[in-house]
């Protein structure tokens, strides 16, 4: 989150090419006291930005406040995406969740535009949450995981959010709940050939994600 900053005198025209630039537009546009956006990692790579140099660029726009969600089961996110590739993304409170299956290749997962081995994939999102966490470590930061803080109940991380920015949680500011999880059955009844998978895991720093 950051405080709305005056914008440059020539942000004018629509420069989607400069996405530091188209940021900083949006934040004046948005009219409010603070401002808030969205980052993903593969974001990033998409637009050639450097991790660093990204976070600095946010802190001199005027970002005070940098909230991090992970999901620590980094096989569960691979596993969510290509569902939902052949599936839907979300789905509403009520409404059956789509029984899927897929294959899983150890040996090559493509994802966000690369291919690479599942141990790499795991690997690479590990890499890149530590890598944030330490340049984040002079910022404030509100660090809130999926398993703990929006599986069971997505007002936990609600909650948290409002008191990081300061504020005040009531029961009348708690937001609706407008979609269920897509994908909660176990892995080995999603993944057809959970027993490469399986295998490709064994006895690496990755395994207990298999069993949750």
């Amino acid at each position: 989150m950051g405080k709305r900053n005056e914008p440059d005198s020539d942000l004018g025209s629509k420069i989607e090419t400069d996405p530091l630039r188209y940021l900083r537009k949006r934040m004046y546009r948005a009219g409010n006291r603070f401002y808030g956006c969205e980052i993903k990692f593969f974001h990033l790579d998409i637009l050639k930005l450097d991790l660093k140099d990204f976070v600095d660029q946010l802190s001199s726009m005027g970002f005070t406040h940098f909230i991090v969600l992970e999901r620590k089961n980094y096989l569960r996110k691979i596993v969510s995406s290509k569902v939902a590739k052949l599936s839907q993304y979300h789905i509403k409170p009520g409404e059956a969740a789509p029984s899927i299956q897929i294959h899983l290749d150890p040996q090559q997962i493509t994802l966000e535009r690369h291919t690479r081995t599942l141990i790499e994939w795991l690997e690479e999102y590990q890499n890149q949450f530590n890598s944030l966490e330490k340049l984040l470590e002079d910022y404030q930061t509100l660090k809130l995981t999926y398993e703990e803080d929006i599986s069971s109940s997505p007002r936990i991380a609600y909650q948290q959010v409002l008191k990081f920015i300061g504020i005040e949680v009531s029961d009348e500011n708690g937001p609706a709940i407008r979609y269920a999880k897509t994908n909660s059955r176990q892995l080995s009844q999603i993944i057809t050939n959970f027993d490469e998978v399986e295998a490709a895991l064994r006895k690496t720093p990755f395994e207990w994600m298999l069993c949750e």
